[in-house]
């Protein structure tokens, strides 16, 4: 299967099971954010890296991030599908709202909601 990115200000809990989910359907599941502990450069560049490596970016946008406008724009000019992930209650960003990349918009209620409904979008995609 394909290589799977997952952007996000996401917490432990979500992170881990997004990423749980995801390697049900791939060996390959990349977080250029999660640990890192470099310059805001260095950052953007291992994003924009990670997103040209990816076949299907996971976007979990329940908490705001800063970087969320730059990764849509490089989403969008790479092509690449997105699905994204918002828990129930949570604004989603405008940067979402015209951006044909997006397959999904999703909002769930629970841990359990989000790996439920994240492996049916996962299975979707790559069957």
């Amino acid at each position: 299967m394909g290589v799977i990115l997952l952007l996000g200000a996401f917490n432990d809990s979500v992170f881990n099971i997004m990423k749980s989910a995801c390697l049900e359907f791939s060996s390959s599941v990349l977080s250029p954010v999660v640990g890192f502990s470099g310059s805001e450069i260095e950052l953007y560049k291992r994003i924009i890296s990670s997103i040209g490596k990816s076949d299907l970016i996971v976007f979990e946008d329940s908490l705001p991030s800063e970087t969320l406008g730059l990764e849509i724009r490089e989403t969008v000019m790479l092509k690449k599908p997105v699905l994204v992930f918002l828990k129930e209650g949570s604004t989603i960003s405008p940067f979402f709202k015209d951006c044909s990349n997006v397959r999904r918009i999703v909002f769930y209620k629970d841990l359990t909601e989000l790996k439920l409904f994240l492996k049916k979008e996962l299975l979707a995609f790559f069957i």
